[in-house]
């Protein structure tokens, strides 16, 4: 296997989940105590910590990567670790809200429903309207498949609007 440089077991560290990092710190402290004790002359404190933080991330990278080596492919114990590694990597907590979805539906709604409906433009019209205009890019695939909430939202606000204007 490939050895890895501190430069990219940090980068590997910035790209983990908050909670497999403090997982990581907690092993990088218990690391940093054991080579401590065995080693108090030479190196300084920071130097110890630094070696255990990259001893921890590592392990972990190497647990990662275990299926690319053919002599550990078949432990089931390691296939096992890196199994969960993964799910812990893979954290949903992380996922993004989508912002153009919630920019389209809530704020350009009404001028997507306007220039389809009453002006008869495409959706690649209207990409390359919102593209210039309100330096929006969307794909023509992503409107054509939230046109109908968008459609909805715009009659649903229209019926509204005409209740209240009834009533008065």
């Amino acid at each position: 296997m490939k050895p890895i440089s501190s430069k990219q077991l940090l980068h590997f560290y910035a790209r983990m989940p908050e909670p497999l990092q403090q997982e990581a710190l907690e092993k990088t402290f218990e690391r940093f105590y054991t080579l401590k004790s065995r080693n108090t002359e030479g190196l300084n404190r920071s130097m110890l910590y630094h070696q255990a933080l990259l001893f921890v991330l590592e392990n972990y990278y190497d647990t990662l990567t275990i299926g690319s080596v053919k002599k550990n492919s078949r432990e089931l114990d390691s296939l096992n670790e890196k199994n969960k590694l993964q799910l812990k990597m893979f954290d949903k907590s992380k996922k993004r809200s989508p912002q153009k979805r919630s920019k389209l539906l809530d704020q350009y709604a009404p001028l997507i429903y306007q220039l389809k409906e009453e002006n008869g433009q495409s959706y690649s019209q209207i990409c390359h309207y919102l593209a210039k205009s309100k330096k929006l890019k969307v794909d023509r695939t992503y409107i054509c498949k939230i046109y109908p909430k968008i459609k909805q939202k715009v009659e649903d606000l229209k019926a509204i609007s005409l209740q209240e204007n009834s009533i008065f």
